[in-house]
């Protein structure tokens, strides 16, 4: 196992360690294979290090990861929902929520 900058992550890495987002929610699980899609929702997620295994290379990058951007959504959708339920009273509020869900879905469905 090494820890390296995202940068330096290739396609076909395989995650030594979780990668685990300030809020406890588990990004990434360990064995996943990185792919570059998958390298640059890391990097939007402002994660600048990340574990992977010695012995990679040989890893099949032909692999599905829509469910990781399925789990981003979900995670940041269910986020924001979180940090605007004081004050979903407020109009204002509630059309800037909807503002940034709207986002969110646009970003990751690209």
């Amino acid at each position: 196992m090494k820890r390296i900058k995202i940068e330096e992550a290739s396609e076909g890495d395989v995650l030594a360690k979780n990668i685990v987002l300030e809020n406890g929610v588990i990004l990434l699980s360990k064995e996943s294979i990185l792919t570059n899609s998958i390298i640059n929702q890391i990097k939007k997620q402002h994660i600048y290090y990340v574990y992977i295994k010695n012995n990679t290379g040989s890893a099949n990058t032909s692999v599905d990861v829509s469910y990781l951007n399925n789990r981003i959504i979900e995670n940041n959708l269910s986020d924001t929902e979180e940090r605007f339920i004081l004050v979903s009273n407020i109009k204002l509020m509630e059309d800037i929520k909807s503002i940034i869900k709207d986002v969110v879905l646009q970003e990751y469905q690209r």
